[in-house]
């Protein structure tokens, strides 16, 4: 019950831009170009802890064929990374693209 009360409350807002959002997206508009690097390696390094995690858990629930194929997956994510960083291939060309879309448009979620 409470779950279909917030849905229905998040969709009532959908489309409005509230002032506490759009003071966040000028903070986070304000940063320094040079915090792009740093963010999103923190970013990789939280999404390899998080299957690192899962992998354990899957390690102690005695799933040996799911957490052979997580360690996998996550060990060609790292590799990927890598060979991007060797070869200095720009990987969030395509995401500032879009991010830059969505800061130019007038009320967050409008005209997309």
């Amino acid at each position: 019950m409470v779950a279909a009360v917030f849905l229905v409350l998040a969709a009532r807002h959908a489309g409005d831009v509230t002032a506490s959002e759009r003071a966040l997206l000028d903070l986070f508009n304000s940063l320094p170009g040079g915090l792009v690097r740093l963010g999103r390696g923190l970013y990789r390094l939280g999404a390899l802890w998080a299957v690192g995690l899962v992998v354990v858990a899957a390690l102690v629930g005695r799933r040996w064929r799911l957490a052979r194929d997580l360690l996998l997956s996550a060990l060609n994510a790292v590799q990927r990374d890598v060979a991007q960083v060797l070869v200095s291939v720009e990987p969030g060309a395509v995401w500032s693209s879009v991010v830059c879309r969505i800061v130019n448009v007038e009320g967050m979620g409008s005209g997309m």
